[in-house]
Parts: structure tokens; C-alpha cells; sequence
């Protein structure tokens, strides 16, 4: 999950784990749930009153699809780029 800034945190099996040593293919997804209208919706009212919207283009969300690697080092700092996506 992104904040306001596009931050995030990476996780390998639980929250706050991070990611072990290696090269990892990597998936992104950010959906909301939106209204009729496309207003973003915090609480579902009634059920079909919302649909789920991909803010990112659907081929990212699938990791053997994305194209998408990071390496981690185990010694020192990993600041990662961030990933340009293209449709």
C-alpha cells in the first residue's frame, strides 16, 4: 500500500518483513473501490452500489507478468528507484 507520496513498504510473506537477499520479480497494485459516479468509497452501502478500479495498469499486478525485478544486498543501504510503468 502507497501513501499520499507513493511510499511503500515491501513485504515478502508478512507485513514489515521486508525482503530477503536475492533478485525478486515484483507485482503492483493499488484498486479502490469507487461509486457509480467514480467517487472513491470508504464503506460499501448496498451491495453492487460500488465496482473495483485499477489505478495501475492490470498486466503489474501479476508478478510473472510485470516485467518488473529488484535486487536486494545484504550489506548496506536498498533505495529503490521508483518504477517507471508503462501500459
Amino acid at each position: 500500500m502507497t501513501d499520499d507520496e507513493g511510499r511503500f513498504e515491501v513485504q515478502t510473506f508478512d507485513p514489515g518483513d521486508g525482503l530477503t537477499e536475492g533478485t525478486h520479480r515484483v507485482a503492483i497494485k493499488k484498486i479502490a473501490m469507487v461509486d457509480k459516479a467514480g467517487n472513491i468509497v470508504a464503506e460499501v452501502g448496498e451491495p453492487g452500489s460500488v465496482t473495483e478500479k485499477n489505478f495501475v495498469p492490470k498486466q503489474f499486478s501479476d508478478f510473472e507478468k510485470s516485467g518488473l525485478e529488484i535486487t536486494i544486498s545484504a550489506n548496506g543501504e536498498n533505495e529503490l528507484e521508483p518504477f517507471q510503468l508503462a501500459k
